[in-house]
This record gives structure tokens, sequence and C-alpha cells, in this order.
């Protein structure tokens, strides 16, 4: 990789808002990105065809000329300097081949150590629009643009140069992962694949420590978005809920729902987005104090489902709500 740039006295003047434009303009629509990041993986899967090609052929070249060695000493020939470097130089090229094949098989995306190969593909499907930190792409497009000290320390963070966070939120922000773009829908998503990101790694044995750092990492960074604008943030409303209101009998969205983002009945809890809008959803569903929602409605996987529906109820707990959440084979059930 070339060298950083020195730090000019003069940058040349290149204002934010250009750098969102042309990211925009880049990124107009998450079927844009899919095929972007299918057809990459379609070019990789072609290159390990090729890689793996010459690597059988450099082990037919290797073995001819190991064994041509082996032969020479047996007979007590001397082994000239050209034949050991010409060997050398196949295996220098054979680790090569392995090096990029293994990279090529096993890229660095969410969900590392899944079973499934095609794992990066999963996640282009699912979050086209969710941008990760320190992949090899993020630093190479900081290739001649590192004109401050403050464009260093951006880089190294782990952000393109064309991140759409202003400057002071990605110095703050601390997910390993960031919206493509400043939308709902982004954000959204971003937020999703936080959540599968995180279900990818329970079963480690550190998962206890790194269950409290990422819940802290995304509620620290959906605040950032949320100063931000507002509107970024699904669920955070602009009307308050009358602090006066009287406590119904059965729990009621109007009652329960205090925005931006907590949960009241006996006193009140803070929640994060997803858990605001699984209970507003719930709520606006029930019929008699009961209510059944199909996975489908919710629009993720049923293993993101069941953790969603796990935490709402530990932090319904905490204001005694009178509604319970469970899961059957294809529903939500509130009871």
């Amino acid at each position: 990789m070339a060298d950083t740039p020195q730090i000019e006295s003069h940058p040349p003047h290149r204002p934010h808002h250009q750098a969102l434009k042309a990211r925009f303009a880049l990124m107009k629509s998450g079927s844009d990105t899919l095929k972007q990041k299918a057809a990459i993986r379609e070019a990789h899967r072609t290159e390990i065809r090729t890689l793996t090609a010459r690597s059988d052929a450099l082990d037919v070249e290797i073995e001819a000329m190991v064994a041509g060695i082996r032969k020479a000493e047996s007979e007590g020939k001397k082994i000239s300097q050209a034949n050991l470097a010409n060997c050398q130089k196949l295996n220098d090229e054979q680790e090569r081949v392995y090096a990029r094949i293994e990279e090529l098989e096993n890229p660095r995306v969410p969900g590392e150590g899944s079973d499934e190969s095609d794992s990066d593909v999963v996640f282009a499907l699912n979050f086209p629009l969710v941008e990760w930190r320190s992949s090899p792409e993020a630093y190479e497009s900081w290739e001649g643009k590192v004109k401050r000290a403050r464009d260093k320390k951006l880089r190294d963070l782990g952000f393109a140069h064309s991140c759409c966070l202003p400057p002071k939120t990605q110095l703050k922000w601390k997910s390993p992962a960031y919206p493509e773009v400043l939308t709902q829908e982004a954000v959204q998503q971003w937020e999703e694949c936080m959540e599968n990101f995180a279900d990818a790694h329970k079963s480690a044995p550190t998962w206890s420590v790194f269950e409290r750092t990422y819940s802290e990492e995304l509620a620290h960074d959906m605040k950032l978005l949320e100063e931000l604008d507002p509107h970024l943030v699904p669920g955070v409303k602009q009307p308050q809920v009358d602090a006066d209101l009287p406590r119904p009998d059965r729990p009621t969205k109007e009652y329960c729902l205090v925005t931006p983002r907590s949960i009241r009945w006996d006193g009140t809890v803070e929640v994060q987005p997803r858990h605001f809008r699984l209970l507003e959803l719930v709520l606006s569903r029930l019929r008699n104090g009961k209510a059944a929602i199909p996975f489908e409605n919710l629009e993720m996987g049923d293993k993101s489902i069941m953790n969603r529906v796990s935490e709402l109820n530990k932090l319904l707990l905490e204001v005694q709500f009178p509604i319970t959440l469970r899961t059957d084979s294809s529903h939500v059930i509130a009871e």
C-alpha cells in the first residue's frame, strides 16, 4: 500500500456536502449496492477458480523440480544455484496463491467463524446500506487524500473517505459499522445488521462481556444519529405524551409509548428504537388485551425476532408491564 502523503499546509477545498452528494449518487438505491457486491463476490469466485488451477500447476512443477534435485543429490551431482532459486521462486508463488485464495474464501465480514462461506453475500443481500469500518476498501479510499491530521485519524478509525457521517460524529462513533447514507432505511438496516453481528458471536466464551459492550455501543451511536436528525431514528416521534394522562386499565399506545423512546406503566424505562417499534406494533394490534403478529410482518429473521421479544420482556418487567410477549412457530403472541 502506498505511503501516507505528507500533510500539506494548504489542502484543497472540498466541502462536506459535495462528498455527501457524490455518495448519494453512488448509493442511489439498495438494489444498486446489492448488484455491485454480488458482482464482486462472483468475480472472487472466478478468481478462486483461476488461482486453484494455477496452484495445481505449481504443485506439478514443484514436485518435478524437487524430484530432480533429490535425484541429483542421490547421484552425487552438483545442484545448480539456478535450480534452487527457481524452486524457491515457485514455492514463493505458491504461498502467495494460497494466501490469496484464503483471503477470497474467508473475507473479513460480520459473522466471522460462520459455517457459511458466503456470509459476505448474505450480509450484502440483507444490509446493502451498511458500511463496515476498517475494510481494505475504506483504507484505500484515502489514498492521496490525507491532507490533515484529522484525515489520518478518521482513516485510522476505519471510515471511508466518502463516509456520510460528519467528521465530529465519526470521531465519537463506537460501532464496527455505520449507515452508508443518512436515511431512516439505512439506519434501520444498520441496527438490524448489528443485531445479526451480535447473534453470530453469542456462542463465544466472551459473549457475556461483549454483550454489554455491544449494547452500550449501539445505544451510544443511536443517540449520535438522533442528534444529527431525530427523523433518522425509526420510532422517534415529535409529539410528546401528556405527563398527567391517567393510566388506563389496559395498555394503550397513547399512554405507554413516551417519545422519544421510553415505555411507561409503573414508572418509565428507556429502550432502544427496535424495542419501541416492536411494542408500538403490539399495542396497535391489541384486542381485549391480546395480539398475534405474524413473523413476516416484522421483516426480520426468526432468530432475531425471538431475541428481540426476549429483550423487550426483560425491559417490560422493569415497569411491571401487564402484558408478556412470547413466540410460537410463526407468530409473536402478546397476552
